[in-house]
């Protein structure tokens, strides 16, 4: 089980705001365990959202709770020959024993009154439905059952693979020994369970008719968009927006090497602008030298700066590749 969050969340007399996730219940569904690692890879990032969403919520996530099967190759069921999701109304310790002890943890949680299970969320792979969608449950309360709508609609404005017209509400009997089914009914009407399904295969964003492929990446992408997507829930955006990033003291020599390329830039300018050329696109000195934090470049306007020095090349490679909403070509 991991968990993120900042110490704070868990002192003394804190309400805690739990989202749980689960995935790779069913072994050979093996794009869940990209889409986990989407949001882990963004959550323990140093990305201004995730730094929001550490603060005010807690993540447990599970991200494979059918170790054994997937270790053994199956397709579906555990080492037992069970279907793990099949089982959560009764689960053994013996013959079931991840999904008893996930199920026992968020029983502890919700009998505990300073614990808020907001969100429980199971991620699973389809083989013949397109693009990413969700299933949720069906509730006599109208209220609860448009507030269970919200989360997925958000999602879709955020992740151009991502379906909202796929996503369906339902309580089929056949499913009722599912985690999204038999913890819609557990928990009371401020928790949210959803199943996540992502398609093996492809996807079609809007306002386009062709299939692009998946890939591991796009996976992971749909992740962090799933990350992402909480910040929007909770209204968190002013936090971001208000986010002090301080910026590190460059080095003698850096501050040697944008003098001289400063310079640079105004001996060209002149020279252009002597021979009536004009400054070509991107070539204010802002953009030049990447001095502007909202330099375009950057989809979500961010260049992040740490009293450390300058975020690792990992994590300024997530920040290009977070699109949201996605501005990608396709």
């Amino acid at each position: 089980l991991l968990l993120f969050y900042l110490p704070d969340n868990l002192r003394e007399g804190a309400e805690q705001k739990v989202v749980f996730i689960t995935g790779r219940v069913h072994p050979g569904e093996t794009p869940s365990s990209f889409v986990c690692q989407g949001i882990i890879d963004f959550l323990i990032s140093q990305h201004p959202i995730a730094r929001v969403l550490r603060e005010h919520l807690v993540f447990k996530i599970a991200p494979m709770l059918n170790p054994d099967g997937v270790y053994l190759g199956n397709y579906r069921c555990s080492l037992m020959g069970f279907d793990l999701n099949r089982h959560w109304l009764d689960p053994s310790p013996w013959a079931h024993p991840t999904l008893y002890g996930v199920k026992q943890l968020i029983i502890q949680m919700y009998n505990d009154p300073k614990t808020s299970l907001e969100f429980y969320i199971d991620i699973h792979a389809h083989s013949t439905m397109m693009n990413g969608f969700m299933y949720g449950n069906v509730f006599e309360d109208e209220e609860r059952f448009q507030r269970q709508a919200i989360f997925p609609k958000l999602l879709c404005q955020n992740a151009e693979d991502f379906s909202y017209s796929s996503t369906s509400f339902n309580r089929d009997a056949v499913k009722a020994g599912t985690g999204r089914r038999f913890l819609g009914g557990l928990l009371d009407h401020t928790s949210s369970c959803y199943t996540l399904e992502v398609s093996f295969y492809s996807y079609i964003s809007g306002g386009t008719t062709a299939a692009v492929p998946y890939t591991e990446e796009a996976y992971m992408k749909l992740g962090r968009n799933v990350a992402r997507t909480f910040l929007d829930y909770y209204r968190l955006d002013p936090m971001v927006e208000k986010m002090a990033i301080p910026m590190p003291r460059l080095r003698k020599e850096e501050l040697n090497r944008v003098f001289l390329e400063y310079k640079f830039f105004l001996r060209t300018k002149q020279e252009r602008q002597a021979l009536g050329v004009p400054t070509p696109a991107g070539g204010e000195p802002s953009e030049h030298l990447g001095l502007d934090c909202a330099a375009p470049a950057l989809p979500l306007g961010f260049i992040s700066y740490f009293p450390c020095g300058p975020a690792s090349l990992k994590d300024m490679k997530m920040y290009n590749l977070l699109l949201l909403p996605d501005q990608s070509s396709h």
